[in-house]
This record gives structure tokens, C-alpha cells and sequence, in this order.
């Protein structure tokens, strides 16, 4: 017979008295000490793929876990995970977007287009009358005043001509009446 008994590996453990043979840890486990007698869960934003796991690895960026798991998810698009070992996933701040899976940072919306809302996928464009002349915009602006945009898009508005006018978000400048003038431009 045997004259002592031997510890399990790291990655293995046995719970019970008498044990014959050690167990592997399962996937999203792991067993960093020899003579384990339970392994212990991934911590959220870890994993272990393989039985017998002695450590456990970083989810990498663009990707998240929870604890005791035996891969990662991808961030879902509108949200990000910008740096390895993340638990969870940040929405997109309003005035960016990402329209893909497993992103690890939002892009700005370009100038002429803007989201107002935390968690866009896309970026809306900016109507007749109005636009956003920088990107990262979370509002478009209203054409004020003797200016307008006239099509979809804008990132700033044109003044009216001598002889015409407009009021605040026009797509268009309006000729001046008989008996009436603008000269400014």
C-alpha cells in the first residue's frame, strides 16, 4: 500500500475523503494551489477555456465576462469595452456611435450629423435648416436669422443675397416684397 497520500496538481482538485483521483477544474474555474479541495470561479471580466486551468486569462478589449465563465461576449452594438478584463460593457455617450460588435470605443458622429441619445448605433443627419459644424454633435443648430441650409447634411448655413431674407431654420431664402429691400449680405 501507499505510505502517504499525494496532494492533487494545480487545475485539480478532490473534495471528498478517500479520493482516489483528483478532478479537473471545469472551464471558467481554475485551481492555482496543489491540494485543492474546490477550484475557484473566474472573476467578471476573466476566463478559463480549458479543464485544469491554473490561472485565469483578461477578457480583451471589445469583449466582457461575468464571473465563472468559460469565454467572453462581444460588446453588443451601441456599447464598448475599451480596455482588456472588463465585466461589462459602457454605452456609446451621446454624439458617438458604434455600429459594430466587439468595439472598444465609440466613433465621434461626423460634422453635419449628431445622436442625441447614449447607446447609438448610427448618427442622424442634420435637416434642411439646420446643421452641427463639428463632430461628436449631440443636437444640430438652427440656421438663424438671414442664413439657411438647403439640403441634408450641413455643417454650417449660407447667408441670404442682397434682396433676400429668412427667418430662424430656413432651407431657403425668400425674395424681399415690393416696396421692401435687404442689402446686407
Amino acid at each position: 500500500g501507499e505510505s502517504e497520500c499525494t496532494d492533487c496538481m494545480p487545475g485539480t482538485f478532490s473534495e471528498k475523503p478517500g479520493s482516489t483521483q483528483c478532478i479537473p477544474c471545469a472551464p471558467g474555474t481554475y485551481g492555482s494551489e496543489p491540494g485543492s479541495v474546490t477550484c475557484t470561479l473566474c472573476n467578471a471580466g476573466k476566463y478559463s477555456v480549458d479543464a485544469s486551468s491554473m490561472t485565469c486569462t483578461d477578457c480583451t478589449a471589445g469583449t466582457f465576462s461575468k464571473p465563472g465563465k468559460a469565454s467572453c461576449s462581444m460588446c453588443t452594438p451601441g456599447t464598448y469595452a475599451e480596455y482588456a478584463g472588463s465585466s461589462v460593457c459602457s454605452m456609446c455617450a451621446a454624439g458617438t456611435f458604434s455600429n459594430r460588435i466587439g468595439t472598444d470605443m465609440c466613433t465621434p458622429c461626423k460634422e453635419g450629423t449628431y445622436s442625441a441619445a447614449t447607446g447609438s448605433v448610427d448618427c442622424k443627419v442634420c435637416m434642411p435648416g439646420f446643421y452641427s459644424s463639428h463632430s461628436g454633435s449631440t443636437v444640430c443648430n438652427e440656421c438663424h436669422a438671414g442664413g439657411y441650409s438647403n439640403f441634408s447634411g450641413a455643417s454650417e448655413c449660407m447667408f441670404c443675397i442682397a434682396g433676400k431674407y429668412s427667418g430662424d431654420g430656413a432651407s431657403s431664402c425668400t425674395n424681399c416684397s415690393p416696396g421692401s429691400y435687404s442689402d446686407s449680405v
